[in-house]
C-alpha cells in the first residue's frame, strides 16, 4: 500500500488504529465490521512485515471467528498468533492466544489439547504475573475437569480461581467462579 493512501500517516499508525477499531467493533458486538477491519489492519502488517502487530490482529480475529462460531479458522488465528507470539518473546500474547485456544478446544471437545493449552497459559502468565489471567485460566481448567466428570479437580480449580478473584476484587471472575462452582 503506497504511503499517500495512508493520509501520509506512518503505516504503523493505521495498522494500530484499524486494530482498535476492529477491537472496538467486535466489544461491541459487530463481529462482521471488526472482522473487515482486523483484515485490512493484518493486511497493511503482513505487508509492512510488522509481526508485533501481526499477532495480536492474529489473536484479535481469533475471537471474532469464535464469536461467529468458526471454531476451526478460530483455532487457526490462536495458533498463528501462538507461533508468532513465541518467536517474538511475547509472553503475553503467547498466554493470552493459549487461553482462548484453550477454549475453543475445549467447546468442540478437545479436551486433552484444551487442558495443555490452559497449563501453558496458566504458567505464561505467571512468568509475566498477570493474576487476572492467571485466575481466567483456573476457571477455564475448573470447566474441562467438570467436562471430564473430575468434580474434585474441577472444584480445586474454581476454589483457587475464586479466592484469588475475591481477594483481588475482581468481579467477572467472583461471579464466573460462583456459576461454575454451583453447576459441580
Amino acid at each position: 500500500i503506497q504511503p499517500e493512501r495512508l493520509g501520509g500517516l506512518p503505516p504503523r499508525i493505521v495498522i494500530e488504529a484499524l486494530l482498535a477499531r476492529g477491537a472496538c467493533m467486535y466489544n461491541m458486538g459487530m463481529p462482521g465490521q471488526a472482522r473487515e477491519e482486523l483484515e485490512t489492519s493484518l493486511g497493511l502488517a503482513t505487508h509492512n512485515n510488522d509481526r508485533r502487530a501481526r499477532a495480536r490482529v492474529l489473536v484479535m480475529l481469533g475471537l471474532v471467528a469464535r464469536s461467529m462460531g468458526f471454531m476451526d479458522k478460530a483455532a487457526e488465528y490462536f495458533s498463528r498468533g501462538r507461533d508468532l507470539c513465541r518467536s517474538l518473546g511475547d509472553e503475553y500474547g503467547e498466554a493470552a492466544a493459549r487461553l482462548n485456544e484453550a477454549i475453543v478446544f475445549y467447546h468442540t471437545g478437545m479436551f486433552g489439547k484444551s487442558e495443555k493449552s490452559v497449563s501453558n497459559a496458566r504458567s505464561l502468565f505467571g512468568k509475566v504475573e498477570w493474576s487476572p489471567g492467571i485466575c481466567r485460566s483456573l476457571l477455564v481448567q475448573g470447566n474441562i475437569r467438570r467436562a471430564c466428570g473430575d468434580y474434585e479437580g474441577a472444584l480445586k480449580s474454581y476454589s483457587k480461581a475464586g479466592k484469588m478473584a475475591q481477594q483481588l476484587g475482581y468481579r467477572k471472575e467472583t461471579a464466573l467462579f460462583l456459576a461454575y462452582s454451583a453447576s459441580v
